[in-house]
């Protein structure tokens, strides 16, 4: 599910999209940042664990959105998915993007 405002668009992630390994997920993030978006805010509130297809899936996001001023960040971060970023140095996903 998505949401969008101005230039920003939230995907809400459920674990049956993470479970799809990322193909569903990829189309959702392409199709937000080729419809215009700046900023995606992925909310991993109901995604589960982070995979690496996923983690692949929000970095080619985010140097898309950042080419575009912007940048992906994450919402309702769990502490196994923070620790995660945190340890695989991906804090920068958990704070705003800049601009």
């Amino acid at each position: 599910m998505t949401g969008r405002v101005d230039h920003t668009v939230t995907i809400r992630l459920s674990r049956s999209l993470v479970a799809d390994g990322s193909g569903e997920l990829g189309q959702c993030l392409r199709g937000a940042v080729l419809g215009g978006a700046r900023v995606v805010v992925l909310d991993l509130a109901s995604a589960g664990e982070l995979s690496s297809a996923l983690v692949a899936a929000m970095l080619d996001a985010d140097r898309a959105c950042r080419a575009r001023g912007g940048g992906l960040q994450v919402s309702n971060v769990g502490r196994r998915a923070d620790e995660m970023l945190r340890r695989n140095g991906l804090s920068h996903l958990l704070e705003p993007p800049a601009g």
